[in-house]
């Protein structure tokens, strides 16, 4: 009996953000991460229309473009053409940001290169990029695609401020903020992270920074839920640097490695 071979595989893995005080640290947090209140035309969707994707999200896809390689000065595109045999599979990856940045670039390489190149897209703790309509065209370009989340992790919600409050909330945040305290009066005995974050919510909506066509989404289809372990804290005040701790133990990517069966990294 004749062994089946099979394709070749290739992985295209972005890299999160820094964590440290840096100028690359503060470009991946403050250029990419945190720049979602204005958004940018997607030009690579194939049949849907009005897709956008956050400005961050943007500017990150676009250095990947520019990327050169340092042997040869050939571009990412076409260092895959050149390099990669045409039957290879390529994953496009990443966790966290570069999750955030696998989403434009799978869908720019699946609209650019030729259509029988075999290209996956698998996210992990990745923040939502766009809106519904570029959720739709990924979900289109890639049915069988793998969206990695831990319910504790509040990147995949980001930037859902509802969302974000109520996993905040859960995990102690009023302990650290202590808002009541800072607004006193009557409105500070029910104000918490949840309510700041719902308020915030609000103006946005109602003074439409962004509408209704360029909320963020994130593909339920894609979903592969990871249930995390039990968030409660010890008895005692919580500092801001164990709330900090604790969350970042639920986001970092050894989690996800070991809740998928594998091991932290060395």
């Amino acid at each position: 009996m004749q062994k089946k071979v099979y394709p070749e595989q290739y992985a295209l893995i972005i890299r999160g953000s820094v964590i440290e005080f840096s100028n690359e640290g503060f470009q991946n947090f403050f250029l990419q991460d945190f720049n979602i209140f204005t958004m940018k035309d997607w030009t690579y969707a194939d049949t849907v229309k009005k897709a956008y994707i956050s400005r961050g999200t943007y500017i990150g896809f676009k250095n990947l473009l520019q990327l050169k390689d340092v042997a040869t000065g050939l571009s990412l595109k076409e260092f895959i053409e050149k390099n990669i045999p045409a039957e290879a599979s390529i994953v496009v990856t990443g966790h966290s940001l570069g999750g955030n940045l696998a989403y434009p670039l799978a869908g720019y390489l699946k609209k650019d290169l030729p259509a029988k190149r075999r290209i996956q897209l698998i996210t992990f703790g990745a923040p939502a990029a766009g809106n519904a309509a570029f959720v739709q065209d990924l979900e289109e370009k890639f049915p069988d695609a793998e969206r990695f989340a831990i319910d504790n992790d509040i990147a995949p919600m980001f930037p859902d401020l509802k969302e974000i409050g109520n996993i905040s909330a859960k995990m102690g945040l009023d302990s650290v903020l202590h808002l009541g305290d800072i607004v006193g009066g009557d409105i500070g005995k029910n104000m918490n992270a949840g309510n700041l974050l719902n308020i915030a919510s609000e103006i946005l909506d109602k003074t439409n920074i962004l509408d209704e066509s360029r909320k963020y989404v994130q593909s339920q289809k894609h979903l592969r839920p990871l249930a995390g372990k039990d968030t409660s804290f010890p008895n005692g005040a919580v500092s801001a640097e164990l709330l900090f701790n604790r969350a970042y133990q639920f986001h970092k990517v050894d989690m996800y490695a070991i809740m998928l069966g594998g091991k932290a990294l060395e």
